[in-house]
Formats: structure tokens, sequence, C-alpha cells
């Protein structure tokens, strides 16, 4: 199915709003309307992704059925369009600029033009806004593999790649909104000179304490064990429990939350290990 195709069901299937953000975000290069369609409520950003999504195939937006008439709209859609008589022309000058959305972290400055600007300028930046914008350009780069990732899948719709893309759209929505967060901080600074605390943006996690009991705690390292053996066969067969055949969990972010959970976990089984050895010397 070519993607005029897929834009054109989409369109007669009810228009859902996330399905057609990720069809779009397959479709276009254009990271910045990506970002805004997904940052965006659905009541706002719904016309501009109608009107975009064919355009980006080259559909006619204005030929596309139920459209009563066409919608003028410039990439931030609250711009009222300019219109030209016939008799006037439009100076370039005179066109409106795109504006300067310091809310969107998109149009933050983090790459400086050369490696020795990059160094003088960090040396005038407090530690914590150095950490800030370091943490914030890795997330970008992070979220760039992503969008490249969600374009690498082929445009068919088996129930395989429908997963892949669900999974990718929800780990770019992790990184945007932490690199909202982040932002928030560095405009703050920016406009008042006043640093954030840093225990605010990365809070110290203290670990649980760990019960005195020895019956307690073997059966917490029992469980935790039992959870991990149900990931380690979701790994191996893609299912909690053993099977005949193996059928390995692919490569992808699905598989790293599963290893993840288990690295976890095996840290606080070594931790509890640690506190029976402790209890059990005591006596």
């Amino acid at each position: 199915m070519n993607l005029q195709q897929e834009v054109i069901n989409w369109w007669h299937t009810g228009r859902n709003y996330q399905q057609g953000i990720m069809l779009f975000a397959r479709i276009s290069k254009n990271k910045v309307l990506i970002h805004f369609f997904m940052k965006k409520h659905e009541k706002y950003g719904r016309s501009k992704l109608e009107y975009e999504l064919p355009k980006a195939v080259g559909l006619d937006r204005k030929k596309m059925p139920g459209v009563k008439e066409p919608i003028i709209n410039s990439q931030f859609p609250n711009k009222t369009p300019i219109s030209k008589s016939k008799n006037q022309q439009t100076k370039k000058e005179e066109l409106p600029k795109p504006e300067n959305r310091k809310s969107e972290p998109e149009t933050l400055n983090l790459k400086p033009e050369t490696k020795n600007t990059e160094q003088d300028r960090s040396k005038e930046y407090p530690k914590v806004i150095r950490r800030l914008k370091y943490e914030y350009s890795d997330l970008y780069n992070q979220r760039s593999v992503l969008h490249k990732r969600m374009r690498s899948v082929p445009e068919t719709n088996p129930p395989e790649n429908m997963n892949k893309r669900a999974l990718l759209f929800v780990d770019i929505e992790k990184l945007t909104d932490r690199m909202e967060f982040l932002y928030s901080f560095i405009e703050t600074w920016e406009k008042t000179g006043i640093e954030p605390i840093e225990e605010e943006i990365w809070p110290v996690k203290k670990e649980d304490e760990l019960p005195d009991n020895l019956d307690e705690l073997k059966k917490i390292k029992k469980n935790l064990q039992s959870s991990n053996t149900k990931d380690r066969n979701l790994l191996q067969f893609q299912q909690k429990s053993k099977a005949a055949k193996n059928n390995p969990m692919p490569a992808g972010p699905k598989r790293k939350r599963v290893e993840f959970r288990i690295k976890k976990r095996e840290e606080e089984i070594e931790r509890i290990e640690q506190k029976l050895v402790e209890l059990e010397n005591a006596g």
C-alpha cells in the first residue's frame, strides 16, 4: 500500500489523532511539526494535522471528503493568514516571520558552531546549567535516533509493525516530556539569572530500608527471583512460561525495558543477600 492510499484510508476511517501523528512521523522529516503534533492536545492540533498529512503525500486537502473550505495555516496555527487584494503585491519583507517560540525545546541553541566556542561558552555557565544543557542535548540526540527508527519501520501495517511504531511513539513522548521539563529551568535561568536547585531536577533517590526479619527478606528475594524468571522467559520465548521452542524477543525498546527490569531486580537481590549475611552473622 502506498503512502497516499494510507492517508486516504486514515481519512475515511475516523482520522484517529494518535494514528495520524504516527503516520505523519513516518512520512515527514519535519521534526518541528512532529514535535508540535505530539505536544498539542487533539483539540488544538487536529485541524493542522488534517492539513499537513494529505499535503505531505501530495494530496489536495481542499478536495478531501467533508472539507467545506480550505484551511490556510502557517507552521504555528494561531497566526491569522494575510490576504492580498488584486492590485496589491505583498513585499517579501512584509510577510510575518515565524515566532521564536522559546517554549519549544527544538529552538534551543545547544550546539555551537565550533568546539572552541562551546568551551568558551561553557565556562560562563553555572555548573547546574551546564549539566542541564548536556542532558538536554543528549536527549535530543536520542530522540532523533528514535525518529529515524520510526521512519525505517515498513509502511505496511501488520501487528508487528504497528507494535513497533507504538513503542517508539511512547519512548519519543517520554523523551519529549523530559526535554520540556529541563528546558523550563534553562529558560527561567536565561530570563531571570536564578539558578535552579539541583535536587529539584535530579532528586536523590533513597533506597527503601530492608526489613530486619530473615523470613521476610527471603520471601522478598524469592518473589524477585520469580519475577526475573518470568522476564527471562519473555526474552527467550516471548511468554512468561517456558515453551518447547525458542522464540527470542527481537531487539528494540520492549526488550530493553525487560532487560532493565531484570537488572534492577538483580541489584535488589544482591542488596538483600548482603543484608541476610549481616543478620545471620550478627546472631
